[in-house]
C-alpha cells in the first residue's frame, strides 16, 4: 500500500497523467492482450502436447494466401477521369514514388510488402495488425565547413515498420475517427535513449530488466532488477497535434516533446488498424481462433484418442509354451526356416493357428476407424467456421471449362470478400499516408530521382520561351523562315512545370480532389486483370477506329471530335501517360505532298487534266445540244404525223359522206324503181 501511494504521489504532473491513460488504456484491454498472447502461442507450436492438431496454423496458411499473396500495385487516377494535364502528372509522380517505395530492397529496412504480410498475420492470429510510417533525414556539413553554414541534405527516405500488436493502446473512443490519442511501447537500451533524448536522459533513465507483466505499477516495482532496458512510451496526442515522449522510469518531465512532425491530414502516420472479428465499443477484436475453439479442443481431443488407440494396436498375445521355437520364428526374417521341437505334439494334430492366442484388436480398429470419420466431420465444421471450405469448394481442375474455373474462383472467395475488402482497405489506407509523407516531406531533387519524370521549373520555362520569342524576331529580321523547336522542346513547354504539380501534391484540398488512391486486387482471381484489360481496350480500340474511319472520310464526323473520343475512350483503361499525351498530339491526316523532282511534270499534269476537264464540258454541253435538238425533231416528226393523221382522218370522213350519199342516192332510185314496177304488174294483171 505505501508503494502504491509513492507512485501516485510521483504521478503527479504531465508524466503522471498520461500514465495513468496508458495504464487505463491497459486495463481496457487487458483479455484481449491475455487471449491474444494464448492464441499466439499455439499457432508457434508452444503447447504441442496439448494442442496435438494445430488446426490454427493450418487455417493461417491457408487465409493468409487468399487475403494477400502479392505486393501491391498503386493505381492512380484523376477522380474524375479530366483532361487536367496538371492532374495527369500528379497522379504518374504519384504512382512512381508508391512504386518506388514498395519495390524498395534495403536490407536494412523492413518493405512495406514486408510489414503488409506481418500486420495481416497479426490480424488473423492474435486479432489485429497496424503499420507505422516515420521519415527519416540525415544532414551534413557544406564544403566551406563554417559555422554558420546551413547543412546540406545527406539522405532522406521513409521508414515503415509493423507495430507490434501488444505494444499499441488508443485512448477511448466509439470510432477511429474520434480516437484522441494512440501510445506505442518501445525497450530501448541506454545507447538508444541517449541517441534519441541525449545523454543527460540517457543518465538519468531508470533501466531494469523486464519481464513479461501486465501494468505499468508492475514493472515500476521490478526497478530493483538489475539495469538493462528503460521502457519509454511514444504518445501522438491528436487534440494537441504533438508527440510526446515518457518513461516511467523517468518522473521528473517528459522525454521529448514534437510539435506534428509530419502535419498529416489525418495526424496519425498510420491507419486504422486491420481487426476481422472487431468489437462493437472498442478498437480490439476477437481472435478467429476464438471462434472455433471449442471445435479445435474436440479436435484435439480426437487425436489425442486417436495416437493413443494406434500406440495401443500392437501385436501381443500368447503361445503354448510346449511347442519351442515360437518366440524365435516371431522374431525371423523373411524367407526363414526355423527348426521345429517338439515335433510330436504338432503331429497330434497341434497347429499353430492352435498355437498362439493373439490379442483382439478388432473393436480397437472399430473405435479407430469411427474416431478418423468423427475427426473429419469437425475439420469440416471448422472450414465451415472460417469460410475455408469456400476456398476448397474454389478449387479448379484444368479440364474444365473457362466459365466453370470463373464460377468456382467467384464462389470460392465468396465468403472471404469482406476479409478482403478489410485487407485491400488497409493496405489502400496505409498507401494513402506512405504518398502524403513521401510528397510532403521528400525534396524536389529526391523526387525526381525517384519519378525520372522530366518538367520544367517556372524560370526554365521562361528562359525557352525568351528564346523562342528571340527566334521569331531575328527570323523576321532577316527575312528568313523561323526554325520551329525541336519535338522534345515543344513537349517539355506543354508540361506543367514542377511549381504546378508541387502546388497540387503539396496540397491537401487538391489532391483530395484530383487524384484517388486504390491498390491493384491482392488475390491470385485477378492476377490477369492487366492483360484481359490490355485486350478489352485492343478491341475497344478495333471497333472505334473501324466506325469513325468510316464517318470521317464521309465527313460526318470531324476530326477533333474523333480525337476527344479516342482519348476519353482510352482514359478508361489503366495506361502510360505516354500513351494519352501521344494521343493528344494527334494531328488530322495532311494531303500527300508532291515529289520535289516532279514539280514542273505535276503542273502540266495539272494543266492537261484542266484541259481534259474542259474538252469533257465541251463534249457534254455539245451533247446536251444534240439532246436538245433530237428532242426538237422528234416534236416536229411527232406533230406532222399528227396533222397528217388528222387530214387523212378528215378525207376518209368526205369519202364517206360521198359514200353515204351515192347509196342514199341509188336507195331512191331503186325504190323510184320498185314503184314503176308494181304499177306496170298492176296494169298488166287488169288487162
Amino acid at each position: 500500500m505505501e508503494l502504491k501511494k509513492d507512485l501516485e504521489v510521483k504521478r503527479d504532473g504531465v508524466v503522471g497523467d498520461w500514465l495513468d491513460k496508458i495504464e487505463e488504456a491497459q486495463k481496457r484491454d487487458k483479455a484481449f492482450i491475455k487471449m491474444g498472447k494464448r492464441v499466439a502461442r499455439i499457432y508457434v507450436g508452444e503447447e504441442t502436447e496439448k494442442i496435438p492438431f494445430n488446426v490454427l496454423y493450418s487455417n493461417t496458411e491457408t487465409l493468409l494466401p487468399a487475403l494477400y499473396n502479392k505486393s501491391p500495385q498503386p493505381r492512380i487516377s484523376r477522380r474524375f477521369k479530366d483532361a487536367d494535364k496538371t492532374g495527369k502528372w500528379v497522379a504518374e509522380i504519384t504512382r512512381r514514388v508508391l512504386s518506388f517505395h514498395l519495390a524498395s530492397t534495403n536490407p536494412t529496412k523492413d518493405s512495406p510488402d514486408t510489414c503488409f504480410e506481418s500486420a495481416i498475420l497479426n490480424a488473423l492470429v492474435p486479432g489485429r495488425g497496424m503499420v507505422k510510417f516515420a521519415f527519416d533525414a540525415s544532414f551534413q556539413s557544406s564544403q566551406e565547413g563554417g559555422d554558420d553554414t546551413p547543412l546540406e541534405l545527406k539522405e532522406e527516405g521513409i521508414r515503415n515498420s509493423s507495430i507490434p500488436w501488444d505494444k499499441v493502446c488508443f485512448g477511448y473512443a466509439d470510432c477511429w475517427e474520434d480516437v484522441p490519442w494512440v501510445s506505442f511501447e518501445h525497450a530501448m537500451q541506454q545507447d538508444e535513449v541517449e541517441v534519441n533524448f541525449g545523454k543527460f536522459l540517457a543518465n538519468s533513465v531508470s533501466y531494469s530488466k523486464l519481464e513479461e507483466s501486465d501494468s505499468i505499477e508492475s514493472r515500476e516495482v521490478e526497478s530493483g532488477l538489475p539495469q538493462d532496458l528503460a521502457v519509454v512510451y511514444e504518445i501522438w496526442d491528436k487534440g494537441k497535434r504533438e508527440v510526446v515522449f515518457i518513461s516511467p522510469g523517468y518522473r521528473e518531465g517528459t522525454l521529448k516533446v514534437a510539435p506534428d512532425p509530419l502535419a498529416l491530414t489525418g495526424f496519425y502516420p498510420f491507419a486504422r488498424p486491420l481487426l476481422f472479428k472487431p468489437h462493437l465499443d472498442s478498437l480490439t477484436s476477437t481472435p478467429l481462433y476464438i471462434m472455433y475453439e471449442q471445435q479445435a479442443t474436440e479436435l484435439n481431443d480426437i487425436t489425442t484418442r486417436i495416437n493413443k488407440i494406434t500406440r495401443a494396436l500392437r501385436v501381443r498375445g500368447f503361445y503354448d509354451s510346449t511347442i519351442e521355437g515360437l518366440d524365435r520364428l516371431l522374431e525371423s526374417e523373411d524367407n526363414t526356416l526355423v527348426p521345429a521341437s517338439n515335433v510330436a505334439a504338432m503331429q497330434q494334430g497341434q497347429t499353430l493357428e492352435k498355437a498362439i492366442w493373439f490379442m483382439p484388436l478388432q473393436e480397437l480398429v472399430g473405435v479407430l476407424q469411427q474416431l478418423y470419420v468423427n475427426r473429419t466431420q469437425v475439420k469440416n465444421t471448422i472450414y465451415e467456421i472460417t469460410g475455408i471450405s469456400d476456398i476448397m469448394r474454389g478449387h479448379t481442375q484444368a479440364s474444365e471449362t473457362l466459365g466453370a474455373q470463373q464460377i468456382k474462383s467467384q464462389w470460392g472467395s465468396l465468403r472471404l470478400q469482406k476479409m478482403q475488402k478489410l485487407t485491400n482497405r488497409f493496405v489502400r489506407d496505409n498507401l494513402q499516408i506512405l504518398a502524403e509523407i513521401a510528397l510532403t516531406k521528400l525534396s524536389r531533387d529526391t523526387i525526381k530521382d525517384i519519378t525520372q519524370i522530366k518538367l520544367l521549373t517556372d524560370m526554365e520555362k521562361e528562359e525557352l520561351k525568351g528564346q523562342i520569342q528571340m527566334s521569331a524576331m531575328q527570323a523576321q529580321a532577316t527575312g528568313r523562315p523561323p526554325v520551329p523547336p525541336p519535338p522534345a522542346i515543344l513537349h517539355l513547354m506543354d508540361r506543367p512545370t514542377w511549381e504546378d504539380v508541387e502546388g497540387v501534391y503539396k496540397s491537401d484540398l487538391l489532391r483530395g480532389y484530383t487524384i484517388s488512391t486504390e491498390t491493384d486486387a491482392t488475390i491470385d482471381a485477378e492476377a490477369m486483370e492487366e492483360k484481359r484489360q490490355a485486350g478489352e481496350f485492343m478491341n475497344s480500340m478495333a471497333q472505334f477506329l473501324n466506325g469513325v474511319g468510316q464517318a470521317m472520310a464521309a465527313g460526318l464526323l470531324p476530326f477533333p471530335a474523333a480525337k476527344a473520343m479516342l482519348l476519353s475512350l482510352s482514359r478508361k483503361f489503366q495506361f502510360g501517360l505516354e500513351v494519352e499525351e501521344e494521343l493528344e498530339g494527334m494531328q488530322p491526316p495532311a494531303p500527300p505532298a508532291p515529289e520535289p523532282g516532279k514539280a514542273e511534270r505535276g503542273k502540266e499534269e495539272v494543266q492537261a487534266v484542266a484541259m481534259e476537264g474542259q474538252m469533257r464540258e465541251v463534249e457534254a454541253s455539245a451533247k446536251a445540244k444534240g439532246i436538245q435538238l433530237a428532242s426538237q425533231l422528234s416534236e416536229m416528226e411527232y406533230q406532222i404525223k399528227v396533222k397528217g393523221l388528222q387530214q387523212k382522218a378528215s378525207l376518209d370522213d368526205a369519202n364517206f359522206q360521198l359514200k353515204m350519199q351515192g347509196l342514199s342516192k341509188k336507195l331512191q332510185e331503186a325504190q323510184a324503181q320498185a314503184i314503176v314496177d308494181s304499177s306496170v304488174g298492176v296494169e298488166n294483171a287488169s288487162i
